[in-house]
């Protein structure tokens, strides 16, 4: 698995082929993810370089269907990975592994191995950490441009039930994101009464 060939050319295809008004989505996010993934690699006990591979792998291709279309991201990140991992040395078993984490991001998401668990908490590792108000405004400016609200009251209202509905699966996110993401939650609450 030559991941380092495969970042590179995957930050180049997100650098000019994502929608500028992806302002939460964007190449910005996947560094997001992956710089999570750092910390989740070393709280989840991720020891295995292969694993660590394959999530560093996942994180990278996450959403990298948004280079296709908005919606159904991440069959089409799938489709990209299908065709794309065996020319950096990627076994067909791997690649299955890869799609599956993929898969698994789509909301509501329903992991099924650790591995999978820990790309889904990597992905909204943002709902319970510190900078939650700056990254929620891009995803704000990013479904207003796509008209999937109108207003920043619908957003909110959304973003609770979305909250709401949410949980961890890693014990690090559940002992360290959960309880952030708790107060955010009861802020976001109190401001919409």
């Amino acid at each position: 698995m030559d991941y380092a060939s495969l970042k590179e050319s995957i930050f180049q295809l997100l650098g000019e082929s994502l929608p500028e008004n992806l302002s939460y989505h964007g190449l910005h996010h996947t560094r997001d993810v992956l710089a999570a993934l750092d910390i989740y690699l070393v709280e989840e006990n991720i020891t295995n370089e292969r694993d660590q591979t394959l999530l560093k792998t996942g994180a990278l291709l996450h959403d990298c269907g948004f280079t296709i279309a908005y919606q159904n991201h991440e069959e089409n990140g799938v489709k990209i990975a299908r065709a794309t991992l065996g020319d950096f040395g990627y076994a067909n078993e791997e690649i299955e592994i890869i799609s599956n984490m993929i898969l698994a991001t789509k909301v509501p998401q329903l992991p099924k191995t650790h591995l999978e668990q820990i790309l889904c908490d990597c992905d909204l590792d943002y709902l319970g950490r510190e900078d939650f108000e700056r990254i929620s405004q891009s995803l704000y400016a990013e479904w207003k441009s796509y008209q999937m609200v109108q207003h920043p009251e619908e957003f909110e209202i959304k973003q609770i039930r979305f909250m709401e509905n949410h949980s961890y699966f890693t014990e690090f996110a559940r002992k360290n994101r959960a309880p952030i993401k708790e107060k955010t939650l009861a802020l976001l609450k109190e401001h919409v009464k």
